[in-house]
């Protein structure tokens, strides 16, 4: 099982519409009106599919109002994340390349019934902090290593797991590409080890999840909650006296919490569903539109308050 190599599959446009519906069903609920789409939205979504505009997507407004820690550290992680970003971009043009030309898109595994966890590290700037053979402080490494998990692997993911009543099925090896000895070989991190990705049994809503908090590291959700803090305790400042100032710092706080979950659950959400049925190109295009989608969430919702 582990040594298969499994091909695109073009059978799954019902299923995509499926999927696309119980969320998009799921979106109107919570906004209370449907989910259009103009030519303006999908010149976003096509923009959003790419990494660096997506991870950048809200520096201006961001500057408008003058908050420039959180635009920074936004920018910081578009940079720092710029080497992978470039992969996935080439990957998925490699997938459109083979398309275009009658061939068949190989991929690492079977990314319709399997998923690889994500890692904060790996591929981006920060990866040598990681690696083993350039660490002058290995216990360092070895605790960053232990922070470097998905949302699944935490307590709350593994709780998650009990009430939605999903389990692990299976696990293969993720293979790549050797284009100097055209073999497909064991895919490994920076310091050598295999890496794999796990099939999961339970509800479709319940592997979706699973497959959702697999692409949501811990680091990165926690980087990205410490980048709202900033307008938090601007929020603080703001008021003539004590209640006011604590009003406003309650509603900054729950602003800020309802923007992270719903921009990082329509990111992960997106890439899980689009991994699943397009690969490299759908992992990208399901991640952009899973950002605004949750945007669009965020921003109704906080309308409200």
């Amino acid at each position: 099982m582990a040594n298969q190599i499994y091909y695109y599959n073009s059978d799954k446009f019902p299923a995509i519409a499926n999927d696309y519906s119980e969320a998009k069903t799921r979106a109107e609920k919570i906004t209370n009106q449907p989910q259009t789409t103009s030519q303006d939205s999908v010149f976003v979504y096509a923009l959003e599919s790419l990494p660096p505009v997506r991870r950048i997507a809200s520096l201006p407004d961001k500057i408008q109002n003058n908050d420039y820690i959180p635009a920074l550290g936004l920018a910081s992680l578009a940079l720092i994340n710029l080497p992978e970003d470039v992969r996935d971009i080439k990957s998925a043009g490699e997938q459109i390349s083979t398309f275009l030309k009658g061939g068949k898109y190989q991929g690492g595994y079977d990314y319709k019934n399997y998923q690889h966890d994500f890692s904060f590290f790996r591929g981006t700037m920060l990866e040598r902090f990681v690696d083993f053979k350039k660490s002058k402080n290995i216990d360092r490494t070895k605790k960053l290593l232990s922070w470097d998990k998905t949302l699944l692997q935490t307590n709350l993911g593994r709780k998650i797991k009990e009430l939605l009543n999903v389990e692990d099925l299976d696990v293969v090896e993720i293979k790549k590409l050797n284009k100097e000895k055209q073999i497909w070989e064991t895919a490994r991190d920076i310091n050598g080890k295999a890496r794999f990705a796990t099939a999961f049994e339970g509800s479709a809503f319940a592997k979706l999840t699973a497959r959702a908090m697999s692409r949501t590291t811990l680091i990165g959700t926690a980087v990205l909650a410490a980048i709202e803090l900033p307008k938090i305790f601007k929020a603080m400042s703001q008021g003539d006296n004590i209640a006011e100032k604590a009003e406003n710092t309650v509603k900054q706080t729950i602003k800020a919490g309802i923007n992270l979950t719903s921009i990082t659950a329509g990111i992960a959400y997106g890439g899980a569903i689009g991994s699943k049925y397009g690969k490299a190109v759908g992992s990208l295009v399901g991640m952009g539109a899973g950002a605004v989608f949750g945007s669009l969430v965020s921003k109704k919702i906080q309308g409200f308050m």
